[in-house]
């Protein structure tokens, strides 16, 4: 079981023997970079993606133990729109679809690269700088998007197209 605590990093719990483990930043370049984590989600080699309160994005090598940071402090220089990742969800396909308190990004893997979603911000029902706070791709592979503030979006990445449901 993995926990994300506020101020307390990371906690690896075994419920078999009813120990921890506790991963927290410091020095060491291969550790996670904030003790405040938002989210996290498990992709399909067991491996960990989290988001934390401000410094992006980590990933975590179940097998070495190690940390690798994307944006914000990290090596990479490509960013999320935002540095407090709220919610994570990995496709289908292994991309990562990731809420921030700016929005919504989209993270491939494979060639470290971020994108920014916009939404045509002449529509009325404007996605930008919304504080995502939940993440669904659905089987016709629209991505839906539960907002803190204005309600709940749909995305559909092939047409890049919108649907808003707003807050009542």
């Amino acid at each position: 079981l993995w926990l994300g605590t506020w101020g307390a990093g990371l906690i690896k719990y075994n419920k078999k023997s009813n120990k921890y483990q506790q991963y927290l930043k410091n020095e060491d370049e291969n550790s996670i970079n904030e003790n405040i984590i938002l989210s996290i989600a498990k992709d399909s080699k067991n491996n960990l993606w989290i988001g934390t309160y401000g410094s992006g994005l980590n990933y975590f090598n179940s097998e070495t133990e190690e940390f690798k940071t994307f944006g914000f402090e990290g090596k990479n220089k490509q960013q999320t729109n935002n540095k407090k990742i709220r919610s994570i969800y990995i496709a289908r396909n292994n991309d990562l679809w990731i809420g921030t308190d700016g929005g919504l990004s989209h993270f491939n893997p494979e060639t470290n690269k971020y994108t920014h979603i916009l939404h045509d911000s002449s529509n009325e029902s404007l996605m930008n700088n919304s504080i995502v706070r939940a993440l669904h791709q659905s089987k016709d592979r629209n991505i839906w998007i539960g907002t803190k503030f204005n309600g709940l979006y749909r995305y559909n990445p092939d047409s890049k197209s919108w649907k808003h449901y707003p807050a009542e």
